[in-house]
């Protein structure tokens, strides 16, 4: 297994996601005729989320994409903004909750 395969595979799954949040917010916010009701304040902040969750990760895996693919560890300015991204996230999700 190399390097670059493994880092595939990890933008990928952070790209599945945040598309995951995309559609589900904007499920949300138009409700499912019959099955699932309309709530467009929940439905807003989900699809933001998901839009942030893609776009940081693609602005993450940009910049260690310019980077060379030796074998290093992550950096601190690697890990942060995905750390922060997850725990606004978490965050969001206890906030909906609560307010439902």
């Amino acid at each position: 297994m190399n390097i670059a395969d493994a880092s595939e595979r990890t933008t990928l799954a952070w790209d599945r996601s945040g598309l995951s949040f995309i559609v589900t917010g904007f499920t949300m916010v138009r409700g499912v005729h019959g099955l699932i009701p309309s709530r467009p304040l929940a439905g807003s902040i989900v699809l933001a989320l998901g839009l942030a969750v893609w776009g940081l990760f693609t602005w993450t895996a940009s910049r260690r994409r310019a980077q060379t693919f030796a074998a290093s560890p992550a950096r601190l300015t690697d890990i942060a903004p995905l750390a922060i991204g997850t725990i606004v996230i978490g965050l969001a999700a206890v906030a909906i909750e609560a307010a439902s």
